[in-house]
């Protein structure tokens, strides 16, 4: 494979792919100065992993991915220079349950290409063979539908949303996806905590405690529970491999801890024999990643890295959670709660920092998005954010 590039790979597609890469450039060069402040950590992110290819134990590899998270970065600032977190949640949620939609019509017409070979042969939550859909994997299948079910009840009415909801839980059942039902459940319960502390106007800080309390109750609960809960899933004791790749991956990040080992480089490389030689039951197939996204950072970019995304993360998080309990916009609480959901699903998912995953861009465009159109403290106001539009706030400072 010259110069990295993926098996399959057509020359159309390499091609398109360019011209699309250059097309991203110059249009961040155009609407640079649209937001000076997110173009500047735009470029600074996206230089530090291009610097990744110089220290990288592959640079092969690190100069084939490297330009795809590049251009999902770029690609996060420059919607958000258009558009405000809730209309990008707009956006999202119409794709999402699209492709829901015709997932569904071509399972049941019995097209294999949505079709989901499971290597465990495993049935799905029906008693069917899974259905990955038009989506990359079963288990990003059942994540997006998780989270587009949780949008939809900010962006949709009560008649559309008794066609929609159907639709999305048939989705994520015909999947198989255990990481999708826990994360929804999640999602559901941070809805309904959140829309409580918004009726009684608890503040953000107040929330954030109770948010603690009760983690560490339903950690607690999870522990107590761990081997029914799984048994019930129909998984194993290792998450299906997973805990067995993290320890690996923590290992890898200890040895390289500041810059890492090279974005999408570790995996790629002869350092990576180590573990198939270790660990029989993964000779069989290729280890793509840690299947975690913080492990994962961290072993790919370092400590420096890993930083910059709970940055990113924390801000999010602070932003839209005032959003939730403060703004009158109804997709302040779902956006918030989809935030949540994909924070969670990373904790056992390879999601942020990622060249080819919609939570990458997601939660990037969150952040610039938030950034551009964040209302703030209004003069007199003891600092308090008022139930107020993002584009009604821009207006008054106008005025």
């Amino acid at each position: 494979m010259p110069n990295g590039a993926a098996s399959g790979s057509s020359t159309p597609f390499i091609v398109s792919w360019l011209a699309l890469q250059a097309l991203g450039l110059m249009t961040f060069a155009l609407r640079f100065s649209a937001n000076y402040r997110n173009a500047m950590i735009t470029m600074a992110f996206c230089a530090y992993l291009v610097a990744s290819i110089v220290w990288s134990v592959n640079p092969d590899s690190s100069m084939t991915y490297v330009p795809m998270i590049v251009g999902n970065v770029i690609a996060a600032y420059l919607i958000s220079t258009d558009l405000g977190f809730d209309q990008i949640l707009r956006l999202c949620v119409r794709v999402i349950i699209f492709m829901a939609a015709l997932s569904l019509a071509l399972y049941v017409a019995g097209a294999s290409q949505v079709i989901y070979f499971d290597a465990h042969d495993r049935i799905n939550f029906l008693g069917t063979i899974p259905m990955r859909g038009l989506f990359p994997h079963k288990i990003l299948a059942g994540l997006y539908m998780a989270l587009g079910l949780i949008i939809a009840l900010g962006a949709y009415r009560k008649r559309a949303l008794a066609f929609i909801i159907p639709l999305l839980c048939a989705g994520i059942l015909l999947t198989g996806s255990a990481s999708a039902l826990v994360v929804l459940f999640a999602g559901l319960t941070i809805y309904w905590i959140t829309s409580m502390a918004r009726r009684q106007d608890i503040s953000p800080a107040s929330f954030i405690r109770r948010i603690i309390l009760a983690s560490l109750v339903a950690i607690a609960g999870l522990i107590a529970l761990w081997n029914p809960i799984l048994e019930a899933l129909g998984r194993d004791g290792t998450l299906t491999g997973r805990t067995v790749l993290w320890e690996w991956g923590i290992r890898a990040f200890l040895e390289r801890p500041i810059f890492g080992w090279g974005f999408n480089a570790y995996l790629t490389s002869e350092h990576a024999n180590a573990i198939y030689w270790a660990v029989p039951s993964f000779r069989n197939w290729e280890i793509p990643h840690f299947h975690q996204s913080f492990i994962q950072t961290g072993v790919d970019l370092g400590a420096l890295g890993l930083l910059a995304l709970l940055l990113v993360l924390v801000s999010v998080f602070r932003r839209s959670l005032i959003a939730a309990l403060r703004e009158s916009n109804r997709m302040a609480l779902p956006g918030f709660v989809a935030l949540c959901m994909l924070i969670l699903a990373g904790m056992g998912m390879f999601l942020f920092i990622n060249y080819n995953h919609f939570g990458t861009f997601f939660i990037l465009a969150a952040f610039f998005a938030y950034r551009a159109h964040w209302p703030r403290p209004l003069p007199n106001n003891f600092g308090r954010i008022e139930r107020i539009r993002p584009s009604e706030v821009n207006l008054r400072e106008r005025q």
